[in-house]
């Protein structure tokens, strides 16, 4: 378990760039957690689809604070998965 300590939204793409179009945001949380090496603090890029300003502050309004999971891939465990509801 961890704790969402920082939210921020990170530019992925332009959609539509001809007549200005919309920015898509991917949201990076600030998890602290304990693991085998002590107390980690870390950015963890959420793996969703990308979305609108928008949606992506609100996702960090509703996140702030709250618990969620870090886990590592079985494949690859120097890369960390975060599950956030």
């Amino acid at each position: 378990m961890a704790t969402i300590e920082d939210v921020q939204p990170q530019i992925v793409e332009q959609v539509n760039g001809v007549k200005g179009g919309v920015m898509l945001y991917e949201v990076a949380i600030l998890a602290s957690y304990r693991s085998d090496e002590g107390e980690q603090r870390r950015w963890i890029t959420v793996d969703q689809q990308p979305e609108t300003l928008d949606e992506a502050e609100l996702q960090a309004f509703r996140w702030k604070g709250q618990q969620c999971v870090v886990r590592w891939k079985l494949l690859q465990p120097d890369q960390v998965i975060v599950e956030v509801s």
